[in-house]
């Protein structure tokens, strides 16, 4: 006789908690999801115009007087 672990069921009834649980987790990644998208956006927004009035770094030699 070999003793083997108990199968699980099939038609097992989701506690109410456990569909709120993972609602709200879905709610909460889909959020985060979004406000990364947000983020990455202002970022690119914030580079451009930061960079608008930027100049390239003059090109020193040696002996140059600083």
């Amino acid at each position: 006789m070999r003793l083997e672990p108990k199968k699980a069921q099939e038609n097992v009834i989701e506690h109410p908690e456990r569909i709120h649980a993972d609602l709200f987790v879905q709610k909460m990644n889909r959020i985060n999801e979004i406000l990364r998208e947000q983020m990455t956006l202002a970022q690119a927004y914030q580079e451009q115009f930061a960079n608008v009035h930027r100049q390239h770094a003059p090109k020193y030699a040696i002996n140059d007087m600083v």
